[in-house]
């Protein structure tokens, strides 16, 4: 879907590279207040992850200015900490930029392999032309993530919304029940306070910022990728390989599309954090040993922002402290005990936070389906990140190519992964993160929750090629040893060029679906914002009060709420919560059964009004003043009493046509001003000529009549309205099973 075009659609392309551009650029320079603390000889290694340990830090400490403070304060802080840190630097004269240079190189290569991966990201933005939410997938995730943005940027992250069932006067707006959610089950949010408080620091509203910062997530994993390459001191061309694969496999780009920020910015910490702990708990002459607050740093951000990778993570830093030389093991221990005292007191509320996470999520996974799960069905989801190589079209020339190299591409990296297992240097990170979080991964396949198996498949996607490389790239180094340079030397050019095929392949996969699926993409469009307008104007208490909001569809019905954050007494008619977005699962309504003086009708709902009565409309949403006019809208709802079959139920997307599809015994909600209904019609389609359609206001049958053709008029002759509101339903046939389509309304 495309929403802005020629010269405006230019300048929206260059708003979304921009802030991610800028913020890539702020994160650098908290990064770089943080390496001047360190040894210069560390600061050269870690220089190209500079962003990356920026966002760490600005992690961590909106976490514990977030106890007292709000993100739009919290993050000012943040700024004052870091620029007096570096002003005592120079103070002590122990800055010396001009060694800095020698490490440009290597930021140069890392940023620029970073933006390839940051641009695929950002190519759904790129062709719909702008930086709002886009909706690539069916996942709602970008409202989630902006709603705890939203409410972390004015309160602590410990403050409850209070959020009723129905508009009251004082509560606060039912856009933020994501924020609830989080809240009340002490969920993280390091990636969301960490929008927030970029969007200060940029003066980029939250919501036009999600998007950008998708691609910024994946563009610090290159960063990441670098550290811990030179942990295990792998070549730079191997360091930037792994950066590439991991930021182009299709289990990343896929959490893009989902719009997954959170596990994003925490893929991008997960390489940081190996490499820092392994240089910390088994440190070796190819790099000097970080201090122990800086792996502490990397470890508590990562579980603020992901909490969930802790069981993968805790067995690969484990086996990296437990397995090596015994004379080492004491101070190995000490020191892994030292980080983790040290990451507990700069982030105690992200340890706890984490803790009560991972029992909610423990409980969940035990519990399983109450069945469990076959073989069959438990490799079916762990492979779900890779099959869709499978059902991908690809180029007539290319296709047997391409797939041959992807054959190819998973056997060596099998292989590789594998060989770690053989190597000294790296059999502490295959135990871990090879071996033994392959088998957390089955267990939990073992329990039967297929959303918690495909998540932890996506979890272990990145350990899996971490292992490749770093196992592809012992193999080439023990050929060197040898001397077989010509060996060495195919050997590495093969896996190079079989790396970059398979990079190629997943850019080609993630940007053929984008652009494939673009006719089914959403994009907030910025007439949500230009309608949310309209009702501060027209109420006259500006807290929306006197506005109904009719929309059926979910996307809308979210991202509407969204703009109407300040106006929290608006009504919604529907208002979906049993995906979490309310705080109680079982509401699917926000408002009080009165008819307000004004009804904004958007997508899905339809109205009957004359010309006076429309006070605004922009193609999505029009407002009507029910006052100027006799004005009836009719609102498709989700029932509470559906029955087991499902009929009954309304879809939550429109059709092509503009049309809503439910069932028999839909549920239709009537706002009228109108003095009764007699001469109003629904204009309806889909149900097969030759069958009954009766409706329904409660159990009182108010009409009946018999298709003649597949588009038909039902009348509403007969429907009492109560202080101008109905309901009613329209049931077909029992024989009937078609599909009943809401076209619109008419009088006459």
């Amino acid at each position: 879907m495309q929403i802005f075009t020629g010269a405006e659609k230019g300048h929206r392309i260059i708003e979304v590279i921009g802030i991610g551009i800028g913020s890539i650029l702020i994160l650098s320079v908290f990064g770089f207040a943080v390496l001047v603390h360190l040894r210069q000889e560390l600061r050269v290694v870690l220089v190209p992850a500079v962003p990356l340990i920026g966002a760490a830090y600005l992690v961590v400490v909106l976490h514990l200015t977030g106890l007292f403070l709000p993100v739009r304060v919290g993050i000012w802080v943040a700024v004052g900490v870091a620029t007096v840190g570096m002003l005592l630097q120079f103070w002590r004269g122990r800055t010396a930029f001009v060694d800095w240079f020698s490490a440009l190189p290597n930021l140069v290569t890392v940023s620029a392999v970073g933006l390839l991966g940051a641009l695929l990201a950002w190519l759904p933005s790129l062709l719909a032309g702008s930086s709002l939410p886009m909706q690539a997938a069916g996942s709602n995730d970008a409202f989630y993530y902006i709603s705890v943005s939203q409410w972390g940027l004015d309160h602590t992250i410990t403050a409850l919304p209070h959020i009723g069932i129905s508009p009251l006067t004082g509560a606060d707006s039912p856009a933020f029940g994501p924020a609830y959610e989080s809240v009340h089950y002490s969920l993280r949010v390091g990636q969301e306070i960490l929008q927030a408080g970029l969007g200060v620091l940029t003066t980029v509203p939250i919501v036009n910022g999600f998007s950008p910062l998708l691609g910024v997530w994946v563009f610090l994993i290159s960063g990441g990728a670098w550290t811990l390459g030179a942990a295990f001191g792998i070549s730079r061309v191997a360091r930037l390989v792994m950066g590439g694969m991991l930021m182009a496999s299709f289990s990343v780009q896929s959490q893009v599309l989902q719009q997954n920020a959170d596990s994003l910015l925490g893929i991008s910490f997960l390489p940081l954090v190996v490499g820092l702990v392994s240089m910390v708990v088994r440190p070796t002459p190819d790099h000097p040993r970080p201090p122990l607050w800086l792996p502490a740093l990397a470890l508590a951000a990562i579980l603020g922002t992901y909490s969930e990778y802790l069981p993968l993570l805790g067995v690969t830093l484990a086996t990296l402290t437990l397995i090596g030389p015994l004379v080492g093991l004491r101070s190995a221990l000490l020191r892994a005990g030292g980080l983790i005292g040290l990451s507990i007191a700069m982030g105690p509320l992200i340890w706890f936070k984490t803790v009560s996470a991972l029992l909610f999520i423990g409980a969940l996974t035990a519990g399983g389906n109450g069945q469990g799960a076959t073989v069959s069905a438990i490799a079916r989801q762990i492979t779900e990140p890779w099959r869709p190589f499978l059902s991908v079209v690809w180029p007539a020339k290319l296709s047997f190519l391409a797939i041959a190299t992807l054959a190819v591409l998973v056997v060596v990296g099998l292989v590789a992964a594998l060989a770690t297992l053989f190597f000294r240097r790296t059999r502490p990170y295959a135990v871990g993160g090879l071996v033994l979080a392959s088998v957390i991964v089955l267990f939990i396949g073992s329990r039967g929750n297929e959303y918690i198996t495909r998540r932890a498949a996506d979890m272990l996607s990145p350990l899996l090629i971490i292992a490749a490389v770093l196992g592809a790239s012992a193999v080439i180094q023990v050929i060197g040893r040898e001397r077989r340079r010509t060996i060495r030397r195919a050997l590495t050019i093969g896996v190079l060029a079989l790396s970059v095929g398979g990079i190629g392949s997943s850019t080609y996969l993630t940007a053929r679906m984008i652009i494939h699926e673009r006719k089914d993409d959403r994009v907030v469009s910025p007439q949500v914002a230009e309608a949310a307008t309209w009702v501060t104007r027209v109420d006259g208490h500006e807290n929306g009060n006197d506005v109904t909001a009719a929309v059926a569809t979910m996307y809308d019905q979210l991202w509407l709420s969204d703009a109407l954050a300040g106006t929290p007494d608006v009504s919604y008619v529907n208002l979906r919560g049993d995906l979490g977005y309310r705080g109680n699962l079982e509401l699917t309504s926000y408002w009080d059964g009165e008819l307000d003086p004004y009804v904004l009708v958007g997508p899905g709902s339809y109205f009957a009004a004359g010309n006076h009565s429309v006070v605004e409309e922009n193609g999505i949403f029009s407002l009507l003043d029910l006052s100027a006019g006799p004005t009836t809208v009719v609102v498709p709802y989700q029932r509470d009493d559906l029955p087991q079959d499902g009929r009954g139920s309304w879809s939550w997307k429109l059709n092509p046509d503009g049309s809503i599809s439910g069932g028999s015994g839909s549920g239709l909600q009537i706002l009228s001003s109108a003095a009764s209904l007699d001469e109003t019609f629904l204009l309806l389609t889909g149900v097969a000529p030759g069958a009954t359609v009766n409706l329904f206001q409660g159990q009182v049958l108010i009409g009946t009549q018999t298709v003649e053709k597949e588009d038909f008029r039902l009348s509403l002759d007969g429907v009492h309205l109560d202080g101008g509101t109905a309901q009613v339903e329209v049931r077909v046939s029992e024989q009937d099973t078609s599909p009943l389509t809401l076209k619109g309304i008419v009088n006459g």
